[in-house]
């Protein structure tokens, strides 16, 4: 009898315990329905992802949330004219570039530099720029020093030229720009004339070097001998503009190499074209 008994209870008990734990969930489900029921729909939905965050594994939640996070892409890269790079006009476009400059008003010449004593000096697209169109003032900025650069930088300097650089003197001075001294543009050496030193972006057509100016009033000024406090605020407020036209502001100040001129050039800077040398 007492065999018989014990099986019996053996044989009820998986059941009696399956019973109770379906009691238990139904009424959990029940109560759970009924709070939803009751709760806001925002409320809702955090209970569901509460639940449905406990039914995962720790691992699988942990790669779930990393998976969510969301990188924000970096602002679409500016092209800035780069000569040591793909960025500009080269070879057999440089008609189409002096085409686009001649209609704008300005005055180019194609230009063959000489031959040069160094392999990397180099301007596919090389051309002269002898002057700036006329700013909407009708006075035409004449480039006496006629520099040698590639297309693509001409196509900078010349917008520079009328859009910040005449506007900046007609406001600090009381006169729009008649010439600007900018030297020869190209010329095949290391940089800050240094033997063996990294090719100068001079040496590609991609630098210009700002000594002075003359005004339509006949005025002249200097970078290294300003007269007057309106002519250093001039200088000072073309120097921060051109930071952001140029990869490359050099002036007084920043080396004994750029004392008495103001160096602008578009030669990018290691991986990113984003990066500015401002001194």
């Amino acid at each position: 009898m007492r065999l018989i008994w014990l099986a019996a209870m053996i044989a009820l008990a998986p059941g009696s315990i399956d019973a109770q734990s379906s009691q238990r969930s139904s009424a959990s489900g029940a109560s759970r329905a009924l709070h939803e029921a009751q709760a806001s729909p925002p409320q809702r939905q955090r209970e569901r992802t509460r639940r449905s965050a406990r039914t995962e594994s720790p691992r699988e939640f942990s790669r779930d949330r990393r998976a969510s996070r969301v990188v924000l892409p970096l602002p679409p890269a500016v092209p800035t004219p780069d000569v040591a790079a793909d960025v500009g006009v080269r070879g057999a476009a440089r008609d189409l570039c002096i085409a686009e400059l001649r209609a704008a008003g300005h005055h180019v010449e194609k230009a063959s530099p000489a031959p040069a004593p160094l392999s990397a000096c180099a301007i596919p697209d090389a051309i002269q720029l002898h002057a700036i169109a006329p700013t909407p003032s009708g006075v035409r900025i004449a480039l006496p020093d006629k520099p040698i650069l590639s297309c693509g930088f001409a196509r900078v300097v010349a917008d520079f030229s009328q859009q910040i650089v005449a506007p900046l003197a007609l406001a600090h001075l009381g006169a729009m720009p008649a010439s600007i001294a900018t030297g020869p543009g190209y010329e095949c050496r290391g940089r800050n004339r240094i033997a063996g030193a990294k090719i100068s972006a001079h040496g590609q057509g991609g630098a210009v070097d700002i000594a002075g100016m003359r005004l339509s009033d006949g005025r002249a000024l200097s970078v290294e001998k300003p007269a007057g406090d309106a002519e250093r605020r001039l200088w000072s407020a073309l120097r921060k503009a051109a930071c952001g036209w140029f990869t490359t502001v050099l002036g007084p100040g920043s080396d004994a190499q750029h004392a008495n001129h103001l160096h602008l050039d578009a030669e990018r800077h290691g991986s990113s074209d984003r990066y500015r040398l401002c001194q």
